[in-house]
């Protein structure tokens, strides 16, 4: 059974989640960048994006992004790239 207090910050770190997931970009960057794949996080900005789609055509990468909740940073920063 969760507390009161748990169950608040629980629903407090999803609407977080959510509310970062809604902030999208896209990047375009030259094919050297091609390593990056779904999945990966960026920091733009002081800012943590995740990557939902790579395309890579007339040697140019565009990825579109999803910012990311401070919340799940933690769980999903396997690999980091830092422009």
């Amino acid at each position: 059974a969760l507390t009161a207090v748990s169950a608040k910050q629980l629903c407090h770190d999803r609407l977080l989640r959510l509310a970062a997931a809604r902030q999208q970009r896209t990047l375009r960057l030259p094919w050297r960048f091609l390593g990056i794949m779904p999945g990966d996080i960026l920091r733009l900005d002081d800012l943590d994006w995740q990557v939902r789609e790579t395309r890579f055509e007339r040697f140019v990468l565009t990825l579109e992004l999803a910012r990311v909740g401070t919340v799940m940073v933690s769980v999903v920063l396997d690999r980091q790239f830092v422009f």
